[in-house]
């Protein structure tokens, strides 16, 4: 027997497929209370499966407190946990800072070093845990 494509429907529009035996399915980016239902080769439809999905679209909210070519630091803070903290010299953000890689926040607070800060202006990146960001810019002094 042949593996099926299922469609997952939510109000009326197809939202992702699952296939065969699988046991999971792509989450709608639209939090939402959403019911599944499977069907078999012949037909048969399943009573609906309910699931809840809570989606996070907000970027972390990001103060740069300050950026020190003295002491080669930049500081800052961040409303959330986890995040990754990335410091750029260019607005393409393709050139990291050495030192000043990725630096994961435990803390609300993060302080990032590096010896080859010059009087420029760095790009902040703050990544949080599913990916929104937020960057500022500081000028180093």
């Amino acid at each position: 027997m042949g593996q099926t494509t299922v469609p997952i429907i939510a109000n009326g529009t197809t939202i992702t497929t699952a296939m065969g035996t699988a046991t999971s399915i792509t989450a709608p980016s639209i939090g939402d209370e959403y019911f599944v239902y499977v069907s078999d080769a012949a037909g048969n439809i399943s009573a609906a499966s309910r699931a809840s999905i809570s989606t996070d679209s907000t970027a972390p909210v990001v103060t740069i407190a300050s950026a020190s070519i003295a002491t080669g630091v930049i500081r800052g803070e961040s409303d959330e946990n986890g995040a990754t903290v990335e410091v750029f010299s260019d607005e393409a953000l393709t050139t990291k800072i050495p030192g000043l890689g990725s630096v994961v926040s435990d803390v609300l607070t993060w302080t990032a070093s590096s010896n080859t800060l010059s009087e420029a202006i760095y790009y902040v990146v703050v990544t949080d845990t599913v990916g929104n960001e937020t960057i500022k810019t500081i000028l180093a002094s």
